[in-house]
């Protein structure tokens, strides 16, 4: 639509150019459609930008920065009709979507310039109607406008203005734009360390803070707003690792800068206005009055911050200002810091300062390496009228116990170990704790743990880890609890003393349980559908399964809990069967034994899942047993005789009772055939479930009722001929193992249909007679049918058996490939997998044919071109093809050293110039941006020769042996080849630096 209302020779567009369109959209509905069309005329407007600005002769201005000039112009001419037609309507979610998806357009199309006042006006005007609208209140808006902001921020923050309105959103957004209001916080952190700028930023930050806590909104507001905001954005990773590299940055060498200086400053001045005048006249010993819960709240967030300016301090020593030593301010507000009330019930802001604290002093202690003697948090366990782990119920208390534990684990890092008391007290706020204070237990505590503590507290953490796995068996996970060596002890002893723990035994790594312990788990286990998680996932370690195989006990519990549905008992009964099956000899007694036991239970499902263990391996190995094996099979094929034709269970099971007869040599019984009937089921329609897995079922059957092979096959080509999107690989590979060289020539017979080739394209990967694969090869060339199908086939033989092709299945092959571009578009991907396999499997072959190649890569550019009848053409098989050119590039044969496709890259990005340059289509910005690199490696090899130093002249003369501007782009195709020469020139290393 875009390309006929924008027709591009009747652009560039005039002042009335969207009065048309705008006049016709009379409902705000209506109007969602302008970004779209604006998108369009964009793209148009870039892509012929050198045919629609034409420039006089007379002009001395550059051409580049004239084009570059008009089409900002004109793009700016568009913006600015629809955002005042947008303006007239009010404010709704979707206008603001549309006026960000314009925003949008401008950023992606890369063309703003800060510089020209009629932008930065327009940016101006657009962030204060964004800034109103937020503080109108509506709530819908907010994510929208928050967007706005941040693509406006990115086009010019000088004339987007955030101030501190837009921060308070950004720090108390809604959960569900945490998102979008941290990736703004980002980028205004990044645009401030760009330009040297810090201290502004941090103001900024804390000047929005004290506008969100204010004293006159009521207590219970506040602790809900300091929750959502502790939660929110300034607890994002993102956000902390800006914000800690961008201070550490302003850092040099071991001296701590003056705006880093000055945050910190900034940070200290506030928490004294709120902590010390609360404290009144000590010589007076009075009572601390008790901490207004915005100034508690104003605390709590402020130490947040004040760790991110800390953290970024690490590995400093001094200060480059010395009188303005903001360390020194802050260790004498520690020492100032407010004590908290000795009360067994604190209130909430108590309990916020001091979690404040605690992450202040361990903040600094980090920072300094060392202890201050002066603060301890030992007080606040050691007696019962003190805050306690055992009493985190306590909402208030609940506060503060993350910071309590974090606390007491970086004093136990500096001292390298802890106390007895202090491990016992962790032990025994672990038994009701909740998750936050287990992770943070089991990040930072346990190393300590497993070095300090004694037998019997360890002992005590494995119980508690095995009670918590009963609740949350996933929260131990990536724990390092599983790479400590005395915790390792206590909990194989925990184990061992007991019954299963089976939750904690599934999440415990394969190997992290001695031999000795799993084999007496192994003979505790009393009930193998409970314990077959465990039980399956260690079956793969071979000294665990051979203790499963010798355990009888355990192996007759595994064959009655295998008759249920359950697929992992199901599972682990096929696992010992195979491993069994790899000596039968010395396992005789051991599958009498199972035989026995199926055959009482009489189960055909399961005995047949037995057999299909069984019957891939040679019937000489089971000499000894064969007449348990034919009287197992017999009964069990009595059982299967009147199979539900539509149950693919039971079908499934009957076929492998039929083949175990035909593997024991047992003379074939009367039964009913039932391949004609399920035929028709399948290619009717009339079947239940997956139409792959009754096909499956299908080929299954007529396999087993039939030892011809073309039956099979006759089956398997119907069904590619009706569904494409079938998926039978696996399974024709086990009814046709054997017979594969049979298929293949049957399939060579005929002329082949796309099915033929879908078929050779399965058979042909486990086939290894030369002959019959290079006859495969030779027939897919000569066919007529489809041409995807034709490369699919060719694309597999050169990734699996490549070493069978010859030169002259090469010529034909790009001959082939060349008649299918020009035929359509559809093959390009293919195409591309093909040659991009051919070079990497046989680049001699490539090497021999350059000529045909540049054909072919020349088509390619011209598949990847938009037309008029392709709305959103797609950029996806441009990276493809530059892998393939950067493929070519990189080739040459043993003892060259450059490439003997340097003579032909310039006919190649000649091919692209011209595919790029065409007036009636083109190439999308972002196939263009996705082809560089395969481009820029093409330049490399073309002045590999002597003008990879011709100072900005390297491309001229290349192209013009191979056509340059004799295309239908005419005089642009130079300006794009010269284009092309400069973007490699800036992008190219020239080991300067």
């Amino acid at each position: 639509m875009a390309a006929l209302l924008f027709q591009h020779t009747l652009l560039p567009p005039s002042r009335d150019t969207m009065q048309p369109i705008l006049s016709q959209l009379s409902t705000p509905g209506s109007l969602l459609v302008l970004p779209a069309l604006f998108a369009s005329l964009v793209q148009i407007l870039h892509q012929h930008r050198y045919p629609i600005f034409t420039q006089a002769s007379s002009s001395k201005i550059p051409h580049d920065v004239f084009v570059a000039s008009k089409e900002r112009e004109a793009v700016r001419l568009v913006l600015s009709q629809i955002l005042a037609r947008l303006y007239e309507e009010k404010r709704s979610p979707t206008l603001c979507h549309a006026r960000l998806a314009l925003w949008k357009t401008v950023q992606l199309w890369g063309g703003y310039m800060e510089r020209e006042s009629a932008w930065g006006q327009m940016i101006r005007a657009e962030a204060l109607l964004a800034e109103q609208s937020l503080c109108s209140g509506d709530s819908a808006l907010v994510g929208p406008l928050l967007e706005i902001f941040s693509t406006l921020e990115n086009l010019d923050h000088d004339q987007t203005q955030i101030g501190t309105s837009v921060i308070r959103w950004c720090l108390a957004c809604p959960p569900d734009l945490r998102t979008i209001a941290s990736a703004l916080l980002c980028s205004l952190i990044r645009y401030h360390q760009l330009t040297h700028t810090l201290p502004s930023f941090f103001d900024l930050l804390l000047q929005s803070l004290n506008g969100l806590y204010l004293d006159s909104i009521a207590e219970d507001t506040i602790i809900s707003l300091y929750n959502v905001i502790t939660a929110g954005p300034l607890s994002d990773d993102n956000v902390r690792r800006n914000a800690i590299q961008s201070l550490r940055s302003s850092n040099i060498g071991k001296a701590r800068s003056t705006a880093w200086d000055h945050v910190c400053t900034s940070f200290v001045n506030l928490l004294s206005s709120k902590l010390v005048p609360s404290v009144v006249d000590q010589k007076k010993r009075k009572r601390p009055t008790p901490h207004a819960s915005h100034s508690a709240a104003l605390v709590g967030t402020t130490t947040r911050l004040l760790q991110f300016c800390l953290a970024a301090a690490a590995g400093t020593a001094f200060d480059t200002d010395p009188p303005h030593d903001a360390i020194a301010k802050l260790l004498s507000l520690v020492q100032e810091w407010p004590s908290p009330p000795a009360e067994n019930s604190i209130s909430w802001s108590a309990a916020v300062i001091e979690a404040g604290r605690l992450r202040t002093v361990q903040a600094m202690e980090r920072l300094l390496a060392r202890r201050f003697p002066a603060v301890e948090v030992a007080s606040f366990y050691s007696s019962s009228q003190e805050l306690t782990l055992e009493e985190v119920s306590d909402p208030m208390k609940e506060i503060v116990a993350d910071d309590q534990i974090r606390f007491t684990l970086h004093r136990g890092i500096l001292n390298g170990r802890l106390s007895p008391d202090t491990i016992d007290w962790l032990l025994n706020g672990l038994v009701n704790a909740s998750t936050a204070v287990w992770q943070v237990t089991l990040e930072q505590g346990l190393p300590l743990i497993d070095i300090s503590a004694t037998s019997i507290q360890l002992q005590k953490l494995a119980d508690l880890i095995c009670r918590k796995c009963d609740d949350d068996p996933a929260f131990l996970s990536i724990s390092p609890v599983w790479e400590l060596a005395h915790l390792k002890g206590a909990v194989q002893a925990f184990v061992n003393k007991g019954s299963p723990e089976y939750p904690l035994l599934n999440i415990c790594p394969p190997a992290y349980l001695d031999k000795k312990i799993k084999l007496d788990m192994i003979g505790k286990t009393r009930d193998v559908s409970v314990a077959a998680g465990w039980l399956n996932r260690t079956a793969s370690e071979a000294d665990t399964i051979g203790l499963m195989s010798r355990n009888m006990q355990l192996l007759r519990q595994l064959v009655i809990a295998a008759t249920s549905d359950d697929g992992t008992v199901i599972d682990l009964f096929s696992k010992v069967m195979r491993f069994l099956a790899l000596a039968p000899d010395q396992n005789g007694k051991t599958f009498s034994t199972i035989i026995g036991e199926l055959a009482a239970i009489g189960d055909t499902h399961l005995i047949a899942e037995f057999f299909a263990v069984i019957i891939a391996k040679r019937p000489e190995s089971f000499a000894s047993l064969h007449e348990e094996l034919v009287d197992l099979s017999t009964a069990a094929g009595d059982e299967a005789k009147q199979t539900d034709a539509f149950d693919v269970k039971a079908l499934r099971s009957r076929n492998l009772l039929l083949q175990a007869k035909r593997w024991l040599g047992v003379p074939a019984q009367e039964i009913q055939p039932l391949r004609q009937s399920i035929c028709k089921a399948f290619f009717s329609g009339a079947f239940p479930g997956d139409r792959s897995a009754f096909a499956r079922t299908v080929l299954e059957t007529i396999a087993a009722e039939s030892v011809d092979a073309s039956h099979v096959i006759a089956t398997a080509l119907v069904m590619y001929s009706r569904y494409t999107d079938l998926e039978l690989d696996s399974t024709l590979h086990e009814v046709l193992e054997g017979s594969i060289d049979q298929a293949i020539s049957l399939c060579c017979a005929t002329s082949p249909s796309p099915a033929h080739l879908r078929l050779l394209t399965v058979m042909c990967g486990r086939c290894n007679n030369v002959e019959i694969l290079q006859r495969a090869v030779r027939t897919a060339l000569a066919a007529t049918s489809d041409d995807i199908a034709i490369i699919d086939f060719l694309e597999r033989i050169v990734e699996e058996k490549a070493s069978i092709l010859h030169h002259d299945d090469i010529v034909q092959i790009l001959g082939l490939t060349t008649h299918a571009l020009v035929a359509s578009k559809h093959v390009l991907s293919p195409s591309i997998n093909l040659l991009s396999s051919l070079s990497r499997r046989r680049p001699d072959l490539i090497l021999a044919n350059l000529p045909d190649l540049v054909d072919v890569i020349a088509l390619m550019f011209i598949g990847l071109q938009m037309r008029r009848d392709l709305t959103a053409p797609s950029s996806t098989d441009a990276q493809p093809l530059s892998r393939l050119l950067v493929i070519l590039t990189q080739m040459r044969p043993k003892g060259h050293e450059i490439s003997p496709l340097a003579k032909h890259a310039p006919a190649i990005l000649v091919a692209y110039t011209r595919a790029a340059a065409d007036s009636q289509s083109g190439f999308a910005p972002q196939v263009r941006r996705d082809l560089e690199p395969g481009l820029f490696g093409l330049c490399n090899l073309a002045t590999a020769g002597g003008r990879v130093h011709a100072h900005g002249r390297e491309g001229e003369g290349l192209g013009t042996p191979f056509g340059l501007g004799e295309g239908p782009g005419g005089e642009g195709e130079k300006e794009l080849w010269a284009e092309l020469w400069r973007s490699w020139s800036r992008a190219r290393y020239l080991g300067q630096g």
